[in-house]
């Protein structure tokens, strides 16, 4: 087959122990400064700070991975497509002793398993290539998602969410419909007015005569499966998964003794809060105090603005954490024009042979980014606070003798 040059398929498996979360160094004993008084001096003090685990092994990760290279049409098509998984085991968590013991938690491997698996996808192309014009693309493509498959025995399965698997970066949020009219309150939340967001009450938990919130056989909270009057984490549903799926894409221009490379990075998927947006719209503290806000807060709720779409400056009154709410909570993906660069390479000729190269090149970095989120950066920054990117602009001169 003349337009296959390259077909090779990789298999590969092996296992690795690691230390978990037991990163840096587990001291036995801390320093309590001031603990004791000595002749009227302050001395420090002593202090056990962890017990040992005699039974404490390395978790486990054993990795399974296959891949496809392949070089097609004189290799003007080249690339792999690799598929990886991960799955780790006997994952070092800490214990709570009882309360009576001086140290009150103990690292040990628990029964909890978890599993990554994706894909990575890398492909080159030749797309023009004459004597003095060419034009080449790198592109990179990774998809990955990690689960939750096993729980440890002892998990005792905090909210009413939590399942016995559960895949990592989901978002639980509550879910909003829009605001509240004039006139129109909720029971679900009491302090909530016209103008507040209307956060829906869509769940509840299953309770006794007692309002205790009873657990079924496998220890887990129960559904109601409808509205209880209560706005609580059983009114949580996924409102997105933010792992990312990253990816790069580069090309090349060449014409004569010019070149061009233009290189984008970013992620198809990803979402985050607008706290910027959040910040400047939740209540009317900030504006008191002077402090910058978005010009779109003039479009707050108002009786002078029903149709206002930001909530009105009580907001803070509702008794509802933003941040747990869906209605700031925005898509995410990028794709960030990080690099372009110009060069221009003399003919050596023009030298005779005292410079055996002389390039002159101009490059700008992080040129633009192409984003529905409305945040200060969907890749690095947030919130108020966050400091803005830098875009820096590049001259240079490249000399070899």
């Amino acid at each position: 087959m003349l337009w296959l040059n390259e077909l090779k398929l990789r298999a590969s498996w092996g296992q690795v122990g690691n230390a978990g979360s037991l990163t840096g160094i587990n001291s036995y004993y801390s320093i309590w400064p001031g603990a004791y008084a000595f002749n009227g001096q302050m001395a420090n003090g002593a202090t056990l700070a962890a017990i040992g685990n005699p039974n404490l092994k390395w978790q486990t990760a054993t990795d399974i991975n296959f891949g496809l290279d392949f070089g097609l049409f004189k290799n003007r098509i080249s690339g792999s497509v690799e598929w990886f998984q991960r799955r780790e085991k006997d994952i070092i968590l800490q214990k709570e002793l009882m309360s009576y013991q001086q140290i009150r938690s103990i690292d040990y491997n628990s029964g909890e398993v978890w599993r990554t698996r994706g894909m990575d996808i890398i492909l080159s192309t030749v797309n023009v290539r004459t004597k003095n014009f060419s034009w080449t693309t790198d592109i990179n493509l990774s998809f990955y998602e990690t689960w939750t498959v096993e729980r440890d025995r002892d998990y005792n399965y905090p909210y009413i969410y939590s399942g016995t698997k559960e895949k990592w970066n989901n978002h639980y949020l509550y879910r909003s419909n829009g605001l509240l009219g004039a006139g129109e309150t909720v029971p679900h939340m009491p302090t909530a007015v016209q103008g507040n967001i209307n956060f829906l009450d869509t769940n509840g938990y299953v309770t006794d005569d007692a309002g205790t919130r009873l657990r079924d056989e496998n220890g887990r909270y129960m559904y109601s499966g409808g509205p209880d009057g209560m706005l609580d984490e059983a009114d949580y549903y996924v409102a997105a998964n933010s792992t990312p799926i990253p990816f790069g894409f580069n090309n090349t221009f060449t014409f004569k003794n010019w070149d061009l490379n233009i290189y984008f990075y970013g992620s198809l998927r990803g979402y985050k809060q607008n706290d910027v947006l959040m910040q400047s719209s939740y209540g009317i503290t900030d504006m008191t105090y002077g402090l910058n806000a978005l010009a779109r807060v003039k479009d707050r709720w108002s009786p002078e603005n029903p149709e206002g779409t930001l909530p009105s400056v009580t907001q803070g009154n509702a008794g509802v954490n933003l941040a747990n709410g869906d209605f700031y909570f925005e898509k995410a993906w990028f794709a960030r024009l990080d690099n372009i660069s110009l060069g221009y390479t003399f003919p050596r000729e023009w030298f005779r042979g005292h410079i055996s190269k002389l390039r002159i090149y101009a490059a700008a970095r992080n040129v633009c980014v192409i984003t529905p989120y409305k945040g200060m950066d969907p890749e690095t920054g947030n919130g108020i606070g966050a400091y803005p990117n830098q875009r820096t602009f590049i001259f240079g001169v490249n000399l070899n003798f």
